[in-house]
């Protein structure tokens, strides 16, 4: 049995069952489990013609099937810190189908690699392995490449299991593309660095026949679902594609290694996302329905798709009175929930009276009582800020056990000189779940270092948290907001609209990374939840043109013929995929401490404009959390 800190060389033999393998490690040519000088001096004593005893394949780490001195000129650059790829690759050559077409390719990629349709190579994996804990949602992407026009085939994605017959959930997708311009660097002092293309984003269920067009890319998916019951270890699947007479004429394979511990149902990330069921009532502005029962059972299948991916909506399906809301607010996966308010009003907005009644149902349960909160102004400015006080002394009329929570998203901070105080010092008396939008993090620097820097302190206005005179008066942002905390305030952030290029957030302009990398950066900044505006604003969204992303993270399923329920999105299978990166941290926090969890952190993001555009990055981490986690749950 392996541990994750276990060193693996050349020539190991590796077993399974009644299998063996022997593994091959480029550059470690005399099997030491290190790649050093000492490979080199036995490469070149090999070239001289000496009797040396090494693994003469591990020696060719440039690729070319030769083994000469390019490959000891390619060790010592690598040795010596130069970018040279000396990694092992994936060795296996694409499986044949029985009726093999040439002209098609199947590759797979990692989700959160978003290709353009015209990129006829899109990777250079022909299998995958997605890696996943019990009680988890992953999604494997592939990809059809064809030289030549297709038409009218079948795609078959087989049952994934493992060698005990035990199967693992799972659903086939198929990539809907719209024409966008996806940055390929948000860091990047060029500021025309992105490309136009027809990239994915919504994600329906797959359907066949398929085409395919000549010299295009066609992105599919695999919805992979765990349960705690699931059997850890490797398990296989097949994806055959058929022409018109059945013939399967493209095969390839690709595994999932459960590991062997549970993510906690309890989802350590809170959530608060926008849902309207406005807009999923709509059809062409017209409302579809009329009668409430009918209204609330739809609203009801896009929370529980929410809930599903451990995302809450701001309002439950049934009002808090309502018995039936009583299953949702004990769900350890509906992590908040609104009793009044949705920031400018709206389906939300309560009578006196039922707020009253609200309380005096949720105080019966100390975990519904955490979980509500009141929410009625949104993003105050100027005089707004007063309306905070007022909301508060409402509240304080109606609940005077002084039980309740209140957020305020705050989109500014402003400083008002002839009183001598911020936004922030104002309103510290009437909130107790703090939400500023993610930029405010950017530390306050001087114009100099401004210009000097622009990419690590933008200088425009809208991202301008930390003013001088907020820094001598009240110092950084990061500073207050632990101060916060010491009081017993809960600490969410929010993006919407903003903050934009070059900061992570949910457009379907960004790459996944990006999208992905909110919640590793909420975890760096040990922050309790993130609160999102919406999910599901369709006006001007049709199956030719789409708005941006900002709010739109499910689509309505029957824009793309498959019934009333929510389509996923890439963004949002990214955004779920964050929250579970961010239960695996808090989880090995739970076993460790917060210092280990860190080192796992470190590579991905130090500080909300320093953070890794290498989506393998996220990946490796992310697997090394999961080896790391198997190991510690094992010992206990």
């Amino acid at each position: 049995a392996l541990k994750s800190t276990d060193e693996v060389g050349t020539d190991a033999v590796i077993s399974c069952g009644d299998d063996t393998l022997k593994t091959l490690v480029y550059g470690d040519v005399n099997r030491d489990c290190k790649i050093n000088m000492k490979d080199i001096s036995s490469m070149i004593r090999l070239l001289a013609s000496y009797d040396v005893d090494i693994v003469e394949t591990a020696m060719d780490v440039n690729f070319d099937q030769n083994r000469n001195m390019k490959d000891i000129s390619a060790m010592i650059r690598y040795l010596a810190g130069w970018n040279v790829d000396i990694r092992n690759r994936d060795t296996l050559d694409a499986p044949v189908a029985p009726n093999e077409d040439s002209d098609i390719e199947i590759l797979f990629d990692s989700v959160m690699h978003r290709v353009g349709a015209t990129d006829t190579e899109p990777s250079d994996n022909y299998t995958y392995t997605l890696k996943m804990a019990k009680n988890e949602l992953e999604t494997l992407q592939f990809f059809l490449v064809s030289t030549a026009a297709k038409s009218n085939l079948t795609l078959e994605v087989g049952d994934i299991t493992n060698e005990n017959g035990d199967r693992l959930e799972a659903e086939a997708l198929y990539g809907y593309y719209y024409k966008l311009a996806m940055f390929n660097d948000l860091l990047s002092a060029d500021t025309n660095n992105y490309k136009e293309d027809k990239y994915v984003d919504p994600m329906p269920k797959l359907v066949n026949p398929i085409s395919l067009n000549a010299n295009e890319s066609k992105a599919f998916y695999v919805k992979v679902k765990t349960t705690p019951d699931t059997a850890a270890g490797l398990y296989k699947a097949e994806i055959n594609l058929k022409d018109a007479s059945g013939n399967t004429v493209k095969t390839a394979e690709f595994r999932v290694y459960v590991w062997d511990f549970t993510l906690n149902e309890e989802t350590a990330c809170d959530t608060a996302f926008g849902l309207s069921s406005y807009n999923i009532n709509l059809t062409d502005g017209t409302p579809e329905y009329t009668d409430s029962e009918v209204i609330t059972q739809k609203y009801k299948t896009y929370y529980d798709f929410l809930l599903e991916n451990r995302v809450s909506a701001y309002g439950m399906p049934y009002d808090i009175t309502d018995s039936r809301a009583d299953e949702y607010m004990s769900n350890p996966r509906v992590t908040s929930f609104i009793v009044a308010g949705s920031g400018n009003g709206g389906q939300y907005d309560r009578s006196d009276e039922y707020i009253v009644e609200a309380y005096r149902k949720l105080r019966t349960d100390p975990d519904w009582l955490e979980k509500g909160y009141i929410y009625t102004v949104d993003e105050p400015c100027d005089d707004g800020i007063f309306l905070v006080k007022q909301q508060w002394e409402w509240a304080s009329r109606l609940i005077p056990e002084m039980d309740f929570q209140i957020v305020v998203p705050l989109a500014v901070n402003q400083f008002f000189p002839t009183n001598d105080y911020d936004s922030a010092k104002f309103i510290e008396p009437y909130i107790n779940i703090w939400c500023p939008q993610s930029y405010a993090f950017t530390p306050y620097a001087t114009y100099a270092e401004q210009k000097a820097d622009p990419y690590n302190y933008p200088t425009f206005a809208n991202y301008s948290w930390t003013t001088r005179n907020v820094l001598e008066e009240f110092g950084q942002w990061r500073d207050r907001y632990e101060g916060y905390r010491e009081k017993g305030n809960k600490m969410w952030w929010y993006i919407c609209c903003s903050p934009e290029f070059p900061y992570a957030n949910f457009f379907q302009s960004y790459q996944g990374y990006a999208v992905r990398t909110v919640l590793w950066q909420q975890y760096m900044y040990d922050i309790d939840g993130l609160l999102y505006w919406a999910t599901t604003v369709w006006e001007n969204v049709s199956k030719n043109h789409t708005n941006g992303g900002d709010g739109l993270l499910l689509y309505w399923g029957k824009l793309f013929g498959q019934g009333f329920g929510p389509v996923t999105s890439i963004r949002f299978e990214a955004v779920r995929d964050g929250i579970e990166d961010f239960q695996y941290l808090t989880q090995l926090e739970e076993l460790t401490d917060r210092d280990t969890a860190m080192k796992y952190v470190d590579p991905i993001t130090t500080g909300i404009l320093q953070f890794s555009e290498d989506y393998r990055d996220i990946e490796n981490s992310r697997s090394e959390l999961g080896f790391a986690l198997e190991e510690l749950y094992a010992s206990k």
